[in-house]
């Protein structure tokens, strides 16, 4: 049985001549590999087989990430968010490095610094923040945003206070 019949007209016109047959047989289907395995078989390209020792990189060039490397710095999203009034700040620096963790409102003042350029080892770390302003005032409802300074490497996030 074929997928589309014989003498179906695809394409007609002044600038194509005759009918295009893009039908094919349940024979052809089966077996439309280069080694005549059957249709979807992996093993199209003997040499080409996936690999034994899961290391998929050399089929897509793709390399893991390691995740030890020295300049591998991760801010984490917040937890719980939205939040009220008390949500965590985590985030992971590759090496030791002098770190700037600062909240910022939606117009992009700093209302609240969190680590002001201490030195952390390198390793995972977390900050709480109680929705307070650095004079002591609750934080109103809203959007803010958190940033991380460490060495060269700068990264924001953005969290929602909801009192």
């Amino acid at each position: 049985m074929a997928l589309l019949p014989r003498d179906s007209r695809i394409m007609e016109g002044p600038d194509v001549e005759g009918t295009l047959d893009f039908s094919y047989s349940n024979e052809a289907l089966m077996t439309a590999s280069t080694q005549g395995q059957p249709l979807g078989d992996l093993r199209w390209f003997e040499e080409e087989m996936l690999p034994t020792n899961d290391d998929f990189s050399s089929m897509t060039g793709v390399k893991d990430l390691d995740l030890n490397t020295p300049d591998n710095y991760t801010l984490s999203q917040n937890y719980p968010n939205p939040f009220n009034p008390n949500t965590t700040i985590s985030y992971q620096l590759g090496k030791a490095a002098q770190v700037d963790l600062a909240v910022y409102n939606s117009l992009g003042q700093r209302v609240k610094t969190l680590v002001n350029g201490v030195k952390k080892t390198a390793g995972n770390h977390s900050v709480k923040w109680n929705g307070l302003g650095e004079s002591g005032q609750a934080m109103p409802t809203g959007v803010y945003f958190y940033r991380l300074e460490a060495d060269n490497h700068t990264q924001m996030k953005k969290m929602i206070l909801m009192r």
